[in-house]
């Protein structure tokens, strides 16, 4: 059963509500992942001057099928999955590219999946490594202009 909303006062009380919800769920889920508090998120985004370590955008436009509209995400919290450690803040896609570049390769028969754009990536040689791999899987993600700056941000050398 939904809501009654009795008039524009009850409303908006509500309206308030759900956007404070929203924004303990999102520090509780900052400090339970990352150890950052929104201020700390705050901070680090102020630092980056509010973009994308790699690619400068202010975080990703996407459709979300929930409202039926396109909508702005903030930027998300990179970690080495490794050693957990914080490296910074990226838009969805740069987070999405590193996810590529890291993912353990595929295996021998698992199915290949395509981008929906109608041409197939060129094949990723798998003797490449370092910067050669990062680059390669670059250029087959049609990111190749982010190429050098992904290379330095995963040397720890963008901050």
């Amino acid at each position: 059963m939904g809501v009654v909303v009795v008039n524009e006062q009850d409303a908006e009380e509500l309206r308030k509500h759900f956007e404070a919800r929203k924004l303990r769920a999102r520090e509780n889920s900052l400090y339970r992942k990352y150890g950052l508090t929104l201020e700390g998120y705050r901070q680090i985004l102020d630092k980056q001057g509010g973009k994308c370590l790699i690619c400068g955008s202010e975080g990703s436009v996407r459709w979300d099928p929930r409202v039926g509209d396109y909508r702005t995400y903030d930027l998300v919290v990179d970690h080495d999955h490794k050693t957990d450690k914080f490296r910074g803040l990226l838009c969805h896609g740069c987070n999405a590219l590193l996810g590529e570049i890291e993912a353990p390769p595929p295996r021998a028969n698992a199915p290949v999946l395509s981008v929906g754009l109608g041409v197939s990536p060129p094949a990723i040689d798998p003797t490449l490594t370092g910067a050669d791999k990062i680059r390669a899987i670059c250029r087959a993600s049609w990111r190749e202009h982010l190429a050098d700056r992904v290379v330095l941000y995963l040397e720890g050398k963008l901050a």
